[in-house]
C-alpha cells in the first residue's frame, strides 16, 4: 500500500491510516476491486508500521486474517418468493434469512426443511445463521417449531407454504470459497 500525502503531511496521514486499520474490533467486511462480486469477513491484527519515505509518501504491507467464505453480494438482497418457486444454490450450503408474513398458523417448506409457524401476526424473521426467530427486537422463538432451521442446500431448493402464510422473502446469503 502506498499513499502520497505531500510534503510534511505524511506523518499525520500515516497516523490516520493506522487508526482506520486498528479501529474496528472483530471481523469486518472486506471488499476489493479484484473480485467485485464478492466480499470476505476479515480483521487486521497489526501491527500497522508505515514507512515514511523522504517525508513525501508512506509505504506499508498489510495482511488481513479472513474467514474462508467469499460471500456473494447478490446473496444479500431479499428475494420475494411465489409459492412453489425453486431457488438454485450454485455454492455451498447457505444459511438464509427468511421473512414469513401472514396471520395465523402455517408451515414453511424450504427444500427438505419444515418450519411450523404456531402463531403469526404480521411477520416473523427466521435467521438460520443465529438459529433465532424474531420480529424487530422481540424474541419469537416460542412462535415456531423447527427441528432445524432452513438451509439452502447446493442445487434446487423448492420454497412453499400453507396455512395463514401469505408471503415469504428469502435473503439467501450465498457463499463460496
Amino acid at each position: 500500500m502506498y499513499f502520497y500525502a505531500g510534503r510534511n503531511r505524511t506523518p499525520a496521514l500515516a497516523r490516520a491510516v493506522r487508526a482506520w486499520l486498528q479501529g474496528p474490533t472483530g471481523y469486518q467486511r472486506l471488499e476489493d476491486s479484484y473480485d467485485p462480486g464478492y466480499f470476505r469477513m476479515a480483521y487486521y491484527a497489526g501491527p500497522a508500521e508505515i514507512e515514511n519515505v523522504m517525508n513525501r509518501f508512506g509505504r506499508a504491507t498489510i495482511s488481513f486474517t479472513c474467514r474462508p467464505q467469499r460471500w456473494r453480494k447478490d446473496g444479500e438482497y431479499p428475494f420475494l418468493c411465489s409459492n412453489g418457486v425453486s431457488l438454485y444454490n450454485e455454492g455451498f450450503p447457505a444459511l438464509p434469512l427468511v421473512k414469513v408474513s401472514g396471520t395465523g398458523a402455517g408451515n414453511l417448506y424450504v427444500g427438505g426443511y419444515t418450519v411450523e409457524i404456531l402463531s403469526l401476526d404480521g411477520y416473523v424473521m427466521l435467521d438460520s445463521d443465529t438459529q433465532n426467530a424474531y420480529r424487530d427486537t422481540l424474541n419469537k422463538n416460542n412462535t415456531i417449531s423447527a427441528p432445524e432451521f432452513p438451509v439452502l442446500q447446493p442445487g434446487e431448493n423448492t420454497i412453499s407454504w400453507d396455512g395463514g402464510i401469505t408471503a415469504v422473502e428469502i435473503t439467501p446469503r450465498w457463499w463460496t470459497v
